[in-house]
């Protein structure tokens, strides 16, 4: 094709037609180089979107289990056991049964041991207020503060002596 070129210098369909070939082929590069880059992107965005996933789940995944309590308000103060705080989820609290006409007010606090061992209060002033049948996800974050254990510092309000119970996790999905 070259040859065609020195011998056809002063005809321009030659030269014309020498680099429209070239750009086809030019063009032709780049929409592969395209496909390529699209393909990459598109595998990416697969790959991301996996691991969000798997961060959502393993988030759900702490200590979200129920465990039961009874309270006995005799007048002050009472809390759940500590347990082990492994996520940043909300702690769960349910009121199964309250003495009719009574209520407690909650909220969550927190420990480095599950034993002989001061509390902090990690609820950012998160207070909730149960009767029998109420449900509360309770906002804390004693995972965030880095504490190892959670519990529920529960008080009762107005009546003096009572009885509470239901269910509590530190974790929830």
């Amino acid at each position: 094709m070259q040859e065609a070129l020195k011998n056809n210098v002063g005809r321009g369909m030659v030269k014309v037609s020498w680099k429209a070939t070239k750009n086809k082929e030019f063009g032709e590069e780049i929409m592969s180089k395209k496909r390529i880059f699209s393909r990459m992107l598109v595998a990416l965005l697969t790959v991301v979107s996996v691991l969000q996933v798997a961060t959502v789940s393993s988030n759900a995944a702490g200590n979200y289990r129920d465990t039961e309590y009874t309270f006995e308000f005799e007048n002050e103060q009472l809390y759940t056991r500590l347990r082990a705080k492994q996520d940043n989820t909300s702690s769960y609290m349910k009121c199964n049964t309250c003495t009719t006409g009574t209520s407690y007010t909650a909220h969550v606090v927190a420990a480095n041991r599950d034993t002989n061992t001061p509390y902090y209060d990690v609820s950012n002033g998160h207070t909730y207020l149960f009767t029998a049948n109420t449900t509360y996800k309770m906002i804390n974050y004693a995972y965030e503060y880095g504490y190892s254990y959670a519990a529920i510092a529960c008080s009762p309000n107005y009546t003096y002596q009572f009885t509470a119970s239901g269910l509590w996790s530190p974790d929830s999905v």
